[in-house]
């Protein structure tokens, strides 16, 4: 099998990159324009959102007072995140030792500390 430009021509091998060129060419201008526009598309929606005016029905005047249960589970919450932040165990990955394994066979028993964690 030989290889030159007889045979790039007999398979329209020119038709084929132009094509192929012209439309990676297209596809990147209009992502371009997209980006470029983006911008003022949104200014234009936010500006039509806040020309609307907010029903009485969604305004409220003073905040609810927390019943005794979601004050409970808002402190629950606070001392977990503070206990795991403390410890340091939010975002760590480890991989559990396998003897003479490689490592790059391990990726499958990656786990995170945090599930280990007896706070967890």
């Amino acid at each position: 099998m030989s290889a030159g430009w007889e045979n790039v021509v007999a398979g329209n091998g020119v038709g084929l990159a132009l094509s192929g060129i012209s439309i990676i060419f297209l596809s990147l201008l209009s992502i371009s324009i997209f980006i470029r526009l983006l911008p003022r598309f949104l200014a234009l929606i936010d500006a039509s959102s806040r020309d609307r005016p907010v029903p009485a029905s969604q305004v409220v005047s003073k905040p609810e007072a927390l019943s005794e249960a979601e004050k409970e589970a808002v402190i629950a919450l606070v001392l977990h995140l503070e206990l795991e932040y403390q410890s340091g165990e939010s975002g760590r990955v480890t991989l559990r030792p396998q003897g003479s394994r490689s490592i790059w066979s391990s990726s499958a028993r990656m786990r995170s500390l945090s599930s280990w964690s007896h706070h967890a």
